[in-house]
């Protein structure tokens, strides 16, 4: 308990440089992403207690005369399920096109801070894969 009678939200605060650790200590559901840093480090908090369980879904989109798990994009966050929704292309070259597309959308800042993954998938095997951090004008 502080001096003011509340206890502090955070347990710990820990400091990362490394996109992929963000992502997987987000992932973990044992931490928040709480900043940048000015220094450019990624700032987490873990609460005290987690209360409650989130599920949510991920739709499937899939383009005529597109098969299933030849070739897709799939983009993902941190906390949304495990193998996120995907749409699914005629032909790879579909495919390369709307990986390069999100990457462009996913990646504007001007957004707000966010963290994704987008995955393009060729026979059922990931292809490509970034993780774009999307960071408030506020902490450059």
């Amino acid at each position: 308990m502080s001096e003011y009678g509340v206890e502090p939200i955070y347990e710990k605060i820990e400091f990362c440089r490394n996109a992929w650790t963000l992502w997987g200590k987000i992932q973990s559901g044992r931490w928040d992403w709480l900043g940048i840093h000015p220094d450019g480090q990624f700032v987490l908090g873990s609460p005290r207690q987690r209360k409650g369980f989130t599920m949510m879904a991920a739709p499937e989109v899939v383009m005529d005369s597109a098969n299933r798990g030849e070739h897709g994009v799939r983009v993902s966050t941190p906390l949304g399920p495990p193998r996120g929704g995907a749409s699914w292309y005629r032909t790879e070259q579909q495919a390369r096109e709307e990986f390069r597309k999100a990457l462009n959308s996913h990646g504007n800042e001007r957004k707000g801070p966010e963290l994704f993954k987008v995955q393009r998938i060729e026979q059922g095997s990931i292809a490509e894969e970034e993780l774009i951090v999307r960071r408030p004008p506020t902490y450059r």
